[in-house]
């Protein structure tokens, strides 16, 4: 009962401590995690939104660039065409020397080429305004310039201040194409062509325009494709040119209401939206990146949920490991418990072995007796030897004791049974002084000696003999106990060996409690293949053999340590 109320115990605090240092952990560390995930994945989504936006700025400016370069192109000499550039052809000076057919071979070259080097332009067309002609090539299969429209009248596409700068005119469906059903928002970039030796701004030669798809910021954003936020591109009047979901037509005006702003400037993150937004210096459009901060928090829903089951199977597996864990330990704490409280009571059990109540009377009624024959001198050597008996005895030495400790103790037992028997017996003690180092279990060769001189000499008067010997054998410390007593038979000596390993004692029948006592402890401490032998026979004496591990002191210990584990 005690036993297992103990195990119980030690098996529950093991699993507490377990189980709290499991739980708080993964708690906490559940807890903080989930506290910081939305923070972080909107500080992640934010970084990634704001390399779009500088994506969808670089990419505009680019394609800006881009336009610039087709449009000075206009005014470079062809070197295959006698320097004449593609402006030259609209300039009535030099008009009077160029043929009409190569004038349209030389400017439809020059539109055909420039398309297959830029993909990204739907249209190109030059409008000649002194010969009142139009030059029209599309990517877009189907696509021409509508034949009834009027290109040269002033209202024509372009308003305000006559420049030599390229104009932006944002998203708008052309009217001037002749085409049916494949008709599409564009962005246009124009540019009024002059003389190379013009001075003054009000009489250009003509009109250059390139159209760009409304929605060709997309390719942009390509590299993008799991973005979480919505991204816009407007003008400068607000208008949208391009909705990565589409859900805002191009042309239409951006909704500013629906994120809490006015315009432009009052745009700004909010409780509800994360927003980004860069305006190009070159083509004068906004670059807008709006998160839904709602997004993030049902993405944190399925990452809370994951992360749910990842800390619930952790903690199972943690669970079962510490079961385990706690189980082979209390094993380990029982068992160590129940070697201790072995060892604790064969430790008693050789204690009681030793001062029995007869040992205590016989020895007092020797003293007495002496004391009446002897006076002084006698009794007080007994005295001596029985205080010091007691002394050792009550010693706390630990489980071992050396060798030589042992053999001292047992000498002063035989002088103090030599004088109680009236040397009825002799002693034989051959122990070298190189094995007395070694360290044995504390009262092992007592009840070894106690067992021959009752048992063995069973009221024998003289010529008895006990021999105690000690021997090295390979790693162990060979221990012997013989006398030449009575003796027993075969029949006799299977008996005793049976009762090695039972709690009996002398009323019980058996042979000695002394010799189950040291053969317990020595199996105990020591495992199997250790323990003591018995020789006997009938009317020639008793050889009782202990075979233990020669070590010293620390070593022993962690010699016992060690089999305890096993």
């Amino acid at each position: 009962m005690i036993k297992t109320f103990f195990e119980n115990k030690f098996f529950f605090k093991i699993m507490l401590t377990y189980c709290l240092v499991i739980f708080l952990g993964l708690g906490s560390a559940f807890y903080f995690v989930i506290l910081e995930t939305v923070d972080i994945l909107i500080e992640k989504t934010v970084v990634i939104e704001q390399d779009v936006v500088q994506k969808g700025i670089t990419y505009s400016d680019n394609k800006l660039k881009d336009v610039r370069t087709i449009f000075t192109r206009l005014y470079q000499p062809q070197i295959f065409d006698n320097n004449t550039s593609i402006v030259d052809y609209l300039n009535p000076v030099r008009q009077e020397r160029i043929d009409k057919e190569k004038k349209f071979a030389i400017l439809s070259a020059f539109l055909h080429n420039t398309l297959n080097s830029n993909s990204f332009i739907a249209d190109i067309f030059i409008v000649d305004f002194r010969e009142e002609e139009i030059f029209f090539r599309s990517n877009i299969p189907g696509r021409g310039a509508h034949k009834g429209y009027n290109f040269f009248s002033p209202e024509f596409f372009r308003r305000g201040e006559i420049n030599t700068a390229i104009e932006i005119i944002p998203t708008y469906i052309p009217e001037y194409m002749s085409v049916v059903g494949n008709n599409f928002p564009v962005i246009s970039y124009s540019i009024y062509l002059f003389d190379k030796n013009f001075i003054r701004f009000n009489n250009p030669l003509g009109l250059a325009v390139i159209n760009v798809r409304a929605d060709f910021f997309k390719n942009a954003f390509v590299d993008f494709p799991e973005l979480k936020g919505n991204i816009f591109v407007i003008d400068n009047k607000g208008i949208c040119l391009f909705d990565s979901e589409n859900r805002l037509k191009p042309g239409e005006p951006f909704p500013f209401e629906k994120y809490l702003a006015d315009n432009l400037a009052t745009l700004k993150t909010n409780d509800n939206h994360v927003v980004n937004m860069q305006q190009s210096g070159e083509t004068g459009f906004t670059i807008i990146s709006i998160l839904d901060r709602q997004v993030i928090v049902e993405e944190t829903k399925a990452i809370r949920r994951n992360f749910i089951a990842i800390i619930t199977i952790c903690m199972l597996v943690s669970l079962l490991i510490s079961v385990i864990s706690a189980s082979i330990f209390s094993r380990r704490i029982k068992s160590l418990y129940v070697f201790q409280l072995k060892t604790k009571t064969a430790e008693l059990k050789a204690l009681q072995a030793q001062i029995n109540p007869h040992f205590l009377f016989n020895t007092l009624e020797s003293i007495r007796i002496t004391a009446q024959l002897n006076k002084d001198t006698q009794t007080a050597k007994m005295i001596h030897m029985l205080g010091n008996m007691f002394r050792w005895s009550i010693k706390d030495s630990g489980m071992f004791v050396s060798l030589l400790e042992e053999i001292d103790y047992v000498s002063s037992y035989l002088k103090l049974q030599k004088l109680r028997f009236a040397d009825a017996f002799d002693v034989d003690i051959d122990v070298p002084d190189e094995l007395k180092k070694f360290y044995v279990p504390k009262l092992l060769l007592q009840p070894l000696v106690e067992n021959a001189i009752q048992h063995g000499f069973n009221n024998k008067t003289k010529n008895g003999i006990i021999k105690i010997k000690a021997s090295p054998n390979d790693k162990n410390l060979i221990l012997t106990v013989t006398d030449n007593g009575v003796g027993m038979d075969n029949e006799k000596v299977l008996d005793v060996v049976r009762g090695l390993n039972e709690n009996t004692d002398e009323d019980g029948g058996r042979f000695s409690i002394g010799l189950s006592n040291v053969h317990q402890r020595l199996s105990i401490l020591f495992g199997p293949g250790y323990g003591l032998e018995i020789t006997s026979k009938l009317q020639d004496g008793t050889k009782i053999t202990l075979t233990i591990p020669a070590l010293g002191k620390k070593d022993m210990e962690q010699y016992v340590q060690s089999n305890y584990s096993r």
